[in-house]
């Protein structure tokens, strides 16, 4: 009686009738109905996603152990080591910035080599990762993927509440001052976690939609927060009327030297490499998105053009921004998360301000949805699907991973220092050796 019930349960949790324990309609490859993304829905893909809050403090780490804005922006896939106003010593120094192109070099070709199973074949990472590691030995890798996305979906849900306390606050300034009901131990405040939950609530109808139907909302999220970046750009710009303390002198602001010889060698290296392994998680799932491709190569648009011009354009928009707020605002910190810049922008503009907050702050949500459900939770799912596809298909592995996301309190790896930066860490301790 018990084994009856138990196989009846077993069947009705079944994804389909055809799904076995090897396979579902999301594992095998996608049949051309659903293969419809063209060159121009991977371009947008790709604004949409790299342009995001993290990238817009990308080179802030760079700066804090002392690097000139330059070799920070070497380190963050830069093809320059010097500022535009000093562009003719990169004639003079032609045996380094090459050097400095590699990290750019090394993840545009693996983006391309990592894709190119999924837009030939049109099959996921999962199922090509088969071929190395075998249909049960993949599980190993497998199971690294989906906690690497859990915990990404967590931190990246996280800077989108942040732009939802924007947004709200925005409207209602009296919400950036609610009552703080939590504990000194929580490591958030009781309008970051309301905010929070708003950010995961809204995303979670969207794992209803299949990957292929994310073109439209891919086009519009891309399209907004472009505008929105240059706007942000732009506006400090004119507003400060010059690029700011913090381009040609970081080491005034941070209040440490400039690093020199080996140490600044070895310094430039480690944040190259750092880089590349930044983005090493995002070069394994390419083939979960090519394999969507209308024709195999369309995915190489958005991978070799785009994502060097978002990355090296989010670096330099935030790195000028930032330093126009340090004139305008010196009374703040460093305001190199674009949630904090635009509290601030709202705080010292006035009331007039307050629309345009809002947008800014809607545009970077969009982002951060684009970013959390495409990138975390849809690559979650797919792995998940492969791990049991009897059971699980891209929508209730996204609904799981989400889950998850929660579960690992991203506040508390956002909010403790030695938790979310291991690289700053090391620079303050590097400082400590110099010294």
């Amino acid at each position: 009686m018990r084994h009856s019930i138990l196989t009846s349960l077993a069947k009705a949790l079944e994804v389909s009738p055809d799904a076995s324990p090897y396979q579902n309609e999301d594992v095998l490859p996608l049949p051309p109905s659903r293969r419809t993304w063209s060159k121009k829905v991977f371009v947008f893909f790709w604004l949409a996603t790299a342009i995001n809050i993290a990238e817009w403090s990308g080179a802030s780490t760079a700066l804090a152990i002392g690097l000139t804005v330059g070799q920070a922006l070497a380190g963050n896939y830069s093809l320059f080591q010097k500022s535009w106003g000093e562009a003719y010593d990169i004639i003079l120094h032609i045996p380094s910035w090459p050097v400095n192109a590699i990290s750019t070099i090394i993840i545009c070709l693996a983006l391309v080599l990592s894709g190119h199973g999924g837009g030939k074949w049109h099959i996921p990472f999962a199922v090509i990762n088969r071929t190395g590691w075998g249909i049960r030995g993949a599980w190993f890798t497998l199971c690294n993927r989906i906690i690497l996305s859990c915990c990404w979906y967590g931190v990246q849900g996280w800077y989108g509440g942040q732009m939802v306390k924007i947004m709200i606050g925005a409207i209602w300034p009296s919400f950036y001052n609610m009552k703080n009901t939590f504990g000194p131990n929580a490591f958030m405040k009781t309008n970051e976690f309301i905010a929070f939950i708003i950010f995961w609530t809204i995303s979670l109808p969207i794992f209803l939609l299949r990957p292929e139907q994310y073109r439209i909302p891919a086009i519009a999220s891309s399209v907004l927060v472009t505008i929105a970046a240059f706007a942000i750009f732009i506006w400090a710009l004119a507003k400060q009327g010059d690029i700011g303390p913090l381009w040609k002198h970081p080491e005034d602001v941070y209040g440490i030297g400039r690093l020199s010889g080996s140490t600044l060698s070895w310094t430039m290296m480690r944040m190259i490499t750092s880089g590349i392994g930044g983005w090493a998680g995002g070069i394994l799932y390419q083939s979960d998105f090519s394999r969507y491709a209308v024709q195999p190569g369309d995915q190489i648009w958005g991978q070799i053009f785009i994502i060097p011009i978002c990355l090296f354009g989010s670096n330099i928009l935030g790195i000028i921004t930032t330093s126009c707020a340090r004139g305008l605002y010196p009374e703040e910190p460093l305001l190199w998360k674009l949630y904090d810049l635009l509290q601030a922008i709202q705080m010292h503009e006035g009331k007039g301000a307050r629309a345009a907050v809002f947008f800014a702050a809607f545009a970077f949500f969009l982002s951060q949805i684009s970013v959390n459900v495409v990138a975390c939770g849809v690559v979650g799912g797919m792995d998940l699907a492969a791990l049991l596809p009897r059971f699980i298909d891209i929508r209730r592995g996204s609904f799981i991973i989400a889950i998850i996301g929660i579960c690992i309190n991203p506040w508390k790896i956002l909010n403790v220092s030695s938790w979310l930066y291991p690289r700053l860490s090391w620079a303050l301790n590097l400082q400590k050796d110099r010294k």
